[in-house]
């Protein structure tokens, strides 16, 4: 373990002339005892005094070292300050306008078959297989609107796997490869709101129909998210 002590230019001034005064002090209390011996205490006194002004050469060589030293620390040492700052926007909004409709198709007893709508305003159903489409009947892609902060770039998430809509007596289909697109700067990923913070995307989806599905009114929900990119 390492303990580290700081001592400023004003303690070591002071711890310098203290040790000064002392070895100053010393020669006088033995020159003192001096009266009092013999002449060879006169030799000894001599040689005592030079270590001592050896000592205090020492002392003083010290304190200038660490008082030098004590100065470049104060001279390398800096400080800056820095500011924390954060700025809370606006949550982006999410509403549902149109459901995802694929209106009234039939389906041949032994042929399976599907219903694919694009995502836009004017979705093209495409029918494949065992299925037809009938007229008559009102086809949509899902349409949402979209509010936040003017000009931010924002992803949509749609379902990943199937979702599965039922006629509520234990009969079902599945509806799969969701796909989406906005109106305002379309992406792989989501969209841009407008200068104003809106923007409109649709969902489209694929309508998986079994072979002889029974006849009913078929329904279901699935979520879509979006957030700020």
């Amino acid at each position: 373990m390492t303990c580290i002590f700081k001592f400023s230019n004003s303690h070591i001034l002071k711890l310098f002339l203290f040790f000064l005064a002392r070895f100053m002090n010393y020669p006088l209390q033995r020159q003192k005892n001096s009266k009092i011996k013999t002449i060879q205490s006169k030799k000894s006194n001599n040689l005592k005094n030079k270590k001592i002004m050896k000592n205090i050469n020492k002392i003083f060589a010290i304190a200038i070292v660490a008082l030098g030293f004590s100065a470049n620390n104060a001279i390398a040492q800096t400080t800056a300050s820095a500011s924390g700052n954060a700025t809370i926007v606006a949550p982006i909004t999410l509403t549902n306008n149109v459901p995802l409709e694929f209106g009234k198709v039939a389906v041949q007893a032994l042929t399976a078959g599907s219903v694919t709508l694009t995502p836009a305003a004017a979705t093209t159903p495409t029918p494949a297989l065992g299925v037809t489409l009938l007229t008559g009947t009102t086809r949509t892609a899902a349409k949402f609107t979209v509010g936040g902060v003017a000009s931010y770039i924002y992803t949509i998430t749609v379902p990943a796997s199937a979702l599965t809509i039922s006629d509520g007596a234990s009969h079902n289909m599945t509806i799969s490869d969701f796909s989406f697109a906005s109106v305002n700067a379309p992406s792989l990923t989501g969209g841009t709101l407008t200068s104003g913070g809106a923007d409109e995307f649709y969902v489209g989806g694929k309508l998986n129909v079994a072979a002889g599905q029974t006849p009913n009114s078929y329904t279901g929900s699935f979520n879509v998210t979006v957030n700020y990119n």
